[in-house]
């Protein structure tokens, strides 16, 4: 998918009942995925990092941000006073 190139900031795409047939039965294709978490092994990387892959098979809507930023860290200071569980309260 070129999600990209729709020029759409962000948006939600239904797969499992999407607005229309023609949506799902191109997403139905299963093109080859790359795993992620796999441990890095050059000699078998295809057979053991990718995967063939179906969206409607797998997941119910597909949410797609053009841009995005990394997750800032809470700072010591902040959380002085709570509990080692927090936010958990476990």
């Amino acid at each position: 998918m070129k999600c990209h190139e729709v020029k759409i900031d962000n948006f939600l795409l239904p797969l499992r009942e999407p607005l229309k047939d023609i949506t799902r039965e191109k997403l139905l294709k299963e093109p080859l995925e790359r795993a992620i978490g796999v441990i890095y092994r050059p000699e078998t990387e295809l057979q053991s990092h990718y995967f063939f892959a179906s969206l409607p098979h797998q997941f119910d809507e597909y949410i797609w941000f053009d841009e995005t930023r990394a997750v800032e860290a809470i700072t010591r200071g902040t959380t002085k006073d709570m509990p080692d569980t927090f936010p958990f309260g476990l």
